[in-house]
């Protein structure tokens, strides 16, 4: 038994693992985890639509799409727009593309000089998303361009993505480690949907 705390020992001495109030994390889950964090705690956004302007562009869309939104649905698409960070959770068949193009259509129409991109997980998401919303959307990986021979992406801390505004479409599939490299390439987004 003596010899697995040495080996514990050992691996948080040689950064395989951290040790912190007797708990043990694995150094790269940890990590990701304490810049995510970070991230999420110190986001600031001057990105705020005025309250009576959301509602105006949500009965402007169902206008145009001859749909009714759900009280539900009307309160994602206001969150994302009088927040800096906002969630949409949902199962499938729910709405959640439906809130999606509510979204992206009030802000070219609210903030024409500002740039959004639409990321999921995986190419078919991404060209779904594309489809039904008329809008830019790439798989995480594309947007980051990620090198596949050495396994790192080009845009990162010290080379930002330019968009003002990202919404991140199928996020129960993105792990620890692929948010933490998105968010490291967000220091200007303004606004985040996740």
């Amino acid at each position: 038994m003596s010899n697995f705390y040495e080996i514990i020992e050992n691996s948080i001495e040689h950064n395989y693992l951290v040790k912190e109030d007797e708990k043990i994390f694995l150094f790269d889950d940890y990590n990701d985890e304490i810049l995510i964090a970070d991230y999420l705690k110190s986001f600031n956004s001057e990105m705020i639509l005025d309250e009576k302007l959301v509602e105006e562009g949500i009965e402007l869309n169902e206008n145009e799409y001859n749909i009714k939104y759900h009280s539900l649905q009307k309160q994602a698409i206001t969150n994302f727009f009088r927040n800096g960070i906002s969630l949409i959770v949902g199962g499938p068949g729910t709405g959640k593309t439906t809130i999606v193009k509510a979204m992206v259509n009030m802000f070219k129409q609210y903030f024409p000089y500002n740039n959004l991109i639409v990321v999921a997980p995986t190419g078919r998401a991404s060209k779904r998303i594309t489809e039904i919303c008329e809008v830019e959307a790439k798989t995480i990986h594309s947007l980051l361009k990620w090198n596949l021979e050495t396994n790192t992406f080009v845009y990162g801390i010290d080379n930002p993505i330019l968009y003002d505004t990202i919404i991140i479409d199928e996020f129960s599939m993105v792990d620890n480690n692929l948010f933490a490299s998105l968010l490291k390439a967000c220091k200007n987004i303004k606004k985040l949907c996740i």
